[in-house]
């Protein structure tokens, strides 16, 4: 079956965008081992060995220059030039950014982590394998082609990772279980989570958490935002961005929090304009 762009349906020849730019891909190359994981659970390679001294390329079908949209060159025109300086400068030194700055980071994560559990994202290691993905909208994509802008009901927060860290205390919580939330017209849909990580220069092993949650015509909070383990980068970025304010989480810290949404909550239709509140969501919770 011939390649249709994601954002606005042109054919797309050849395997696609990556959706991990090169120039974050290069500067981790070598630096392994890596590993691809489902569910919290390392997938092995077809030699049985699950560790990779490559990040993994996603590429997902996104027509390039010899298209009159060059959606691609959208892209890397809206959000990877930038946030490239930014990005690096917090992963060199975790330099603090400030301003439009923040903005920019924040938008630039918010859409390669979207975009890399697009339904149509192929992880060139696992081309043959299952891969879990969100359900996106009808019109997501094209919409945000169409008007630039991050799509709505998407929050994004982030942590300082170091696995040998001193353990933190976590505050008590229950996994909030993202439902599948729609209007009467329509609108809405499923929610979802993911996070995903990238190494730091630092020679003890830190790396930046992202942590992306889309919860249609739903309002969540995040626990470890509440006590300041982790930070709120989107929506409303904050003025100024220091990641070495923030407390390093251990490993057992980074697996909860990957563990504070769950999708697979039940399907809530809703008046067209009203939300699904916390308040109303304790039904959906469980416990961990």
């Amino acid at each position: 079956m011939p390649k249709t762009c994601v954002f606005c349906g042109a054919p797309v020849p050849g395997k696609g965008e990556h959706v991990l730019p090169t120039w974050l891909l290069r500067r981790s190359d070598g630096q392994g081992p890596f590993t691809i994981e489902i569910d919290r659970q390392p997938v092995p390679k077809h030699n049985g060995k699950t560790e990779r001294q490559q990040l993994a390329r996603v590429l997902l079908p996104v027509c390039g220059g010899d298209s009159p949209s060059d959606c691609n060159g959208w892209l890397n025109d809206t959000f990877e030039q930038p946030a490239k300086r930014h990005v690096n400068d917090i992963l060199d030194s975790l330099q603090v950014i400030t301003g439009q700055n923040v903005d920019a980071v924040a938008q630039w994560a918010v859409k390669t982590l979207l975009l890399s559990n697009h339904p149509k994202a192929v992880n060139t290691e696992l081309r043959k394998r299952p891969r879990r993905s969100w359900v996106f909208p009808d019109g997501m994509l094209p919409a945000m082609r169409s008007t630039g802008k991050i799509p709505d009901d998407l929050s994004l927060w982030a942590a300082v990772v170091n696995p040998d860290a001193p353990p933190v205390a976590l505050p008590s919580f229950e996994t909030t279980v993202l439902p599948r939330v729609t209007w009467e017209n329509g609108a809405g849909g499923t929610g979802s989570s993911t996070m995903l990580g990238f190494a730091t220069s630092d020679p003890i092993g830190t790396t930046i958490a992202f942590q992306l949650a889309f919860h249609p015509l739903t309002d969540i909070e995040h626990p470890l935002e509440e006590v300041g383990l982790v930070t709120r980068l989107w929506p409303n970025p904050p003025a100024r961005l220091d990641f070495q304010t923030l407390p390093a989480l251990d490993q057992a810290a980074k697996d909860r929090m990957g563990r504070v949404f769950a999708s697979g909550g039940e399907r809530i239709n809703l008046p067209v304009g009203e939300r699904w509140s916390r308040s109303t969501m304790q039904g959906y919770f469980s416990a961990q």
